[in-house]
């Protein structure tokens, strides 16, 4: 089944091949996965539970695939629908009230403060996480679905609707800023280490 391409396989899953399933869902797990949980910054039970849902929609879509679409355009394209009405939900507004209530002191108390303690370096991979967060929804979704999941400008755009030349500026911002939160950091030994895969986020085109 991994000599076959996307396309390929899902057009076999539709003529029901479970197996072309379960090619695509090994190889695409993981991207689907970081994108929810990145884009919405939810903790990884509830990003998991949106996953689930995702390949839900993919099962239950599989005859509405054409064979001329990308894969992967389709694929983000449904996920992030599913992300966007699910900020749309209860479910979500009741979260947030609830996590909102939970940092809040009782009324006449004051919030005890927090113990001093050192504190440590943050690792790089999570200062990335703390400047993606910091993006505006828009540059977090381009950047994400081009530098981190590797779809084309064009994909992009038609993953979220819009033109590809917004997507180039939208992501070319993104780029410009999370350069400018992270500074120095790109620079250190454990980026150096950690290969070309957080680097290449930033590189010129």
């Amino acid at each position: 089944m991994n000599d076959h391409s996307d396309e390929e396989l899902m057009v076999m899953f539709a003529q029901g091949s479970t197996a072309a399933f379960e090619t695509l869902f090994e190889r695409h797990r993981d991207p689907v996965f970081n994108f929810i949980h990145r884009m919405l910054g939810l903790d990884r039970a509830a990003a998991e539970d949106l996953f689930q849902e995702i390949f839900i929609k993919i099962i239950k879509g599989r005859d509405l695939y054409t064979p001329d679409a990308r894969f992967t355009t389709w694929l983000f394209t449904i996920a992030r629908n599913h992300c966007l009405n699910f900020l749309k939900s209860r479910p979500y507004a009741e979260s947030r009230r609830t996590a909102s209530l939970d940092a809040a002191p009782e009324e006449g108390g004051v919030p005890e403060p927090a113990a001093a303690e050192p504190s440590a370096p943050a690792p790089l991979a999570a200062e990335l996480e703390h400047a993606l967060q910091a993006l505006s929804a828009a540059q977090r979704e381009v950047f994400l679905l081009h530098a981190v999941e590797g779809l084309s400008h064009a994909e992009t755009a038609a993953v979220l609707g819009i033109t590809e030349t917004n997507a180039r500026v939208q992501y070319h911002r993104a780029r410009t800023m999370l350069r400018e939160r992270l500074g120095r950091a790109l620079e250190r030994p454990e980026a150096r280490s950690t290969g070309s895969e957080i680097r290449n986020n930033f590189k010129s085109e």
